[in-house]
């Protein structure tokens, strides 16, 4: 092949990948953030709470006389909640929450799902649902739940790949440490507020 020939060829196939990372880029901008699709928790009723391996470990580990492990001596009360993955995207629920009051002396404690299966938490696919018990704290007044969720990442497509690929040799050649991967995001939906 001649000189010029393959000139020619390696400016075509540049041309080609520059044109495929343009449109590759272009779509994924254009892709902003979903809107957030989670409904609110909803409170089905009080229980006696079962205490599952996983929150049970950080009742034990939590400080003396806490109030997880005040709970956890005053007969264990509970809310039972069921909810929604009504994402597209398969979610991970984390395994604790924040319990808020209303009051005079309003609470905000961290509060734990006693029944998740694993230190994951409960992962959800697109429209499953799950029911879970969450400690509830003594109060007086209305009450309500805040949960934390994050989207859980689908295997990279090649774009993004390439993209990392770009950054890192980038930050290579200027001498810079290798950028850290993209962290998830993480979300948050409240509970009505609950009535005693």
């Amino acid at each position: 092949m001649k000189p010029r020939h393959l000139v020619f060829t390696l400016f075509a196939l540049a041309a080609v990948a520059c044109t495929a990372v343009w449109f590759s880029l272009r779509q994924a901008t254009s892709r902003q953030i979903e809107y957030q699709q989670i409904r609110t928790p909803c409170f089905l009723g009080y229980t006696n709470g079962v205490v599952g391996p996983i929150a049970l470990h950080f009742v034990t580990n939590s400080a003396q006389n806490s109030i997880v492990q005040q709970w956890y001596a005053a007969g264990r009360n509970a809310g039972l909640f069921t909810f929604t993955n009504d994402e597209r995207f398969p979610i991970r629920l984390e395994l604790g929450g924040r319990f808020y009051t209303q009051g005079p002396q309003p609470l905000n404690e961290t509060t734990l799902l006693l029944d998740v299966p694993s230190f994951n938490g409960f992962c959800l696919q697109p429209g499953q649902s799950v029911i879970f018990q969450v400690a509830v704290f003594p109060h007086p007044g209305p009450w309500r739940l805040l949960l934390f969720y994050e989207r859980v990442q689908a295997p990279s497509r090649w774009h993004d790949t390439l993209k990392g690929l770009i950054a890192i040799l980038g930050a290579r050649m200027r001498g810079v440490p290798d950028p850290s991967p993209p962290q998830a995001k993480h979300y948050q939906v409240y509970s009505d507020w609950i009535a005693q």
